[in-house]
Order: C-alpha cells, then sequence, then structure tokens
C-alpha cells in the first residue's frame, strides 16, 4: 500500500471539533438574535409609533440570525465531511456577522461579550476545518 493511500483513509476529528465549535457559535448568534428581538419588542410602542430602524436591537437580531442560518448546516456538513466549501463559506459568515455585530455595537456588553465568543469558536472551527479538507467528500 502507498503512502498516500495511507494518509487518505486517516481520518481525523478536526472536523468533528471543528463543527461542534461552529454549533456552539450558531447557538450563541441565535441567542444574540433572541436578545435583540426581545429589546426590540421593548422599544416598540403599542400604537407603533416609534421604530428605531438605527438602533442595536435590529442589528443584534439582524446578525444573529444571519449566523445562526449559515452556521447550522455549515456545522452539520462539518461534521458529517460534506460539502467542505460551503463549511468554510458558512464560517466565513458567521466572523463576518460577528465582526459586523461588534462594529456596530454602541454598547461593550454587546460588542465583548457577544461578539468575542462567536470570534474566538469561529476561527477556530474555519481552522480546524481547513486543515482537514482532504477528508471531505
Amino acid at each position: 500500500m502507498s503512502q498516500t493511500s495511507v494518509q487518505a483513509d486517516k481520518k481525523t476529528r478536526f472536523p468533528i471539533a471543528g463543527g461542534i465549535l461552529i454549533l456552539i457559535a450558531a447557538g450563541i448568534s441565535l441567542f444574540v438574535a433572541i436578545v435583540g428581538m426581545v429589546f426590540l419588542q421593548s422599544h416598540i410602542n403599542i400604537d407603533f409609533d416609534f421604530i428605531d430602524y438605527n438602533s442595536e436591537a435590529w442589528i443584534m437580531s439582524f446578525f444573529g440570525l444571519c449566523g445562526f442560518i449559515f452556521g447550522l448546516p455549515s456545522s452539520i456538513f462539518s461534521i458529517k465531511r460534506m460539502h467542505c466549501g460551503f463549511s468554510i463559506f458558512g464560517i466565513g459568515i458567521v466572523v463576518t456577522s460577528a465582526l459586523l455585530l461588534g462594529v456596530y455595537a454602541k454598547s461593550f456588553v454587546v460588542s465583548f461579550f457577544c461578539w468575542l465568543p462567536i470570534i474566538l469558536l469561529s476561527l477556530t472551527s474555519l481552522v480546524f476545518v481547513s486543515i482537514s479538507k482532504r477528508e471531505f467528500s
């Protein structure tokens, strides 16, 4: 048996670890979106007279949902070792949405406690998935 076939048959746990990390980051993104929606509901009057479209709640909701919508399938594909390109693309969307959340969030609590864990988990997941891209089908 040649050296290349032995290397191709060896499977590491990097895609599974990357999938679990991006799943956790997607869960945090969903939490950020739900918190943003709760704050959004508290700012809308009963008569719908006041809706601040530039508020932090809209930003939290939108970017949190984007991170969750792309992070969940990306984690599933990474764990199943399928569609490496989509997994990397989804992780990139999660990283981008977290970066934009950090840039546009006005409060320190949102930008530090919500932005930083998503970024760290997503970048670690991106490294794990990129390292093991030969294992994907």
